[in-house]
């Protein structure tokens, strides 16, 4: 906007955003005696800055209508900022359950893969035995044999 570049004018008087045009021409009196550079010998440029800061304040601010379109610009910024804030918000929080999703994903895939791995090493666990038992029953007498067959088969 208009005003883009130029620092918030209220601050640099030191006024209010609601002070009277009284309130603002002593402000602005106040300041511009302060920051002279005829007064301010020892530092004149930043004295000339701050000086063109404060000229620029009060130009913006004792014309009715100039104040009124800073005020106008100003409250329209914030609301972008606002609905900008807002918007980012709402996308940190999509990203946020995004990742909640991902990571119970990732959990109950983990959790499937650890019950498979258990399945499969009971069963492995359990063709070993019975292997075993199957080996100790060719050694022994036919009986024990057809037992443990009949048994574990």
């Amino acid at each position: 906007g208009r005003f883009k570049d130029q620092p918030d004018p209220y601050k640099v008087l030191g006024v209010r955003k609601h002070a009277s045009p009284g309130d603002i021409k002593t402000a602005y009196r106040n300041m511009a005696k302060k920051y002279h550079p005829d007064k301010n010998r020892d530092n004149p440029e930043a004295s000339a800055d701050k000086f063109r800061d404060i000229a620029q304040a009060f130009e913006t601010l004792s014309d009715p209508k100039t104040r009124r379109d800073y005020d106008n610009e100003q409250r329209f910024q914030a609301q972008q900022q606002a609905r900008h804030s807002a918007r980012f918000r709402q996308q940190q929080e999509e990203s946020a359950r995004r990742k909640r999703q991902q990571e119970a994903e990732t959990a109950r895939k983990k959790r499937e893969m650890v019950q498979a791995a258990k399945q499969i090493q009971s069963k492995v666990i359990r063709l070993t035995t019975i292997a075993e038992f199957k080996a100790i029953a060719l050694d022994d007498q036919g009986k024990l044999k057809k037992r443990l067959l009949m048994v574990f088969v």
